[in-house]
């Protein structure tokens, strides 16, 4: 098999400017990573430390699409962070190269020594292994920490299982936790895990214009992945790169029973610049408080009045 190793750069230059920065080797950490939580940045931070401490080049080895999509759909989880999102925070931490290894049933058959060879030895010239605790890689989930310390001292390199960073309830940080907080309309708690509040982002597309005609226009912000959201209305801030205006909004993630449901859409209300052409830009949702839960209204004036609420009610917190 030819593995598809598919290399991102960072969104910052390397810190050698070199075009080859994993030349002289690389400090590596391996996982899923998803949503980038504090968890996962306090295990960065420490490949961050060891990379400098040896003068390497600090990498971040993760999966596409999530190992589950593949060998289990039928309970693969929703993304919580986007590509595009992950990116740009790994950019923040100051990571030199970002790996996505093409995931498959072939790929779940290699055993860890094999994945440690071919993939961390030779594509990535690893010389030192960072993971969390709770690490497998393999088949069979048979790379435990202990096994990987013990290839690792058997292929030279140093190791490391770094401590997991804990939430205020003493409980580890992790992407589930994160998930179903988001899918209780915890938006606030899940951003005390996450470092940040949650993101939804996508481009603006044509949606049928029925916001405009009620007085309230909105922007349908294109998901191509479900966010693991509440249905219901969210108080959030919009995010216009690359100017990076920052403006109010009332956030709708449903599917409009109102009018019939007509599957799960993303639109925002800007409480400011509604007049602005959004279409086919990107924008960026980051979202603050739950309002309420999706209802189905009883006509478009009963709609309109709650919207409005809604508006006051988002102006108020987002001050």
């Amino acid at each position: 098999m030819s593995t598809s190793l598919l290399r991102f750069p960072s969104v910052v230059p390397v810190l050698n400017g070199s075009q080859n920065p994993a030349a002289s080797g690389t400090v590596c950490t391996i996982g899923n990573f998803d949503g980038l939580h504090r968890g996962h940045l306090k295990l960065l931070g420490r490949v961050r430390e060891v990379a400098r401490e040896r003068n390497l080049s600090s990498a971040v080895l993760s999966f596409y699409p999530h190992p589950l999509q593949v060998l289990r759909p039928e309970i693969a989880p929703k993304t919580i962070s986007p590509l595009r999102e992950s990116l740009r925070i790994l950019g923040e931490e100051r990571i030199d190269l970002f790996y996505l290894i093409r995931f498959t049933r072939e790929l779940a058959e290699w055993p860890p020594e094999r994945f440690l060879t071919e993939i961390l030895s030779e594509k990535l010239r690893c010389s030192f292994l960072v993971i969390g605790p709770d690490a497998h890689i393999g088949k069979d989930r048979a790379g435990t920490p202990e096994v990987l310390s013990a290839l690792s001292e058997r292929m030279g390199w140093g190791f490391e299982v770094a401590s997991l960073l804990a939430g205020r309830d003493g409980k580890k940080i992790g992407s589930r936790q994160i998930r179903d907080l988001l899918l209780d309309g915890e938006v606030e708690t899940a951003a005390e895990l996450l470092g940040r509040d949650f993101v939804i982002e996508g481009y603006v597309r044509h949606g049928d214009g029925r916001g405009r005609t009620i007085g309230v226009p909105t922007a349908n912000v294109h998901q191509a992945d479900p966010p693991p959201l509440k249905k219901g209305v969210y108080a959030a801030m919009a995010v216009l790169p690359p100017e990076v205006q920052r403006i109010p909004a009332v956030v709708n993630v449903g599917e409009r029973p109102t009018f019939g449901g007509e599957g799960l859409r993303v639109e925002a209300h800007l409480l400011d610049g509604n007049d602005w052409d959004l279409y086919g830009r990107y924008m960026r949702l980051e979202l603050k408080r739950f309002l309420r839960p999706e209802k189905k209204f009883s006509g478009v004036e009963e709609l309109v009045h709650q919207i409005k609420a809604d508006i006051v009610q988002a102006r108020e917190l987002l001050k």
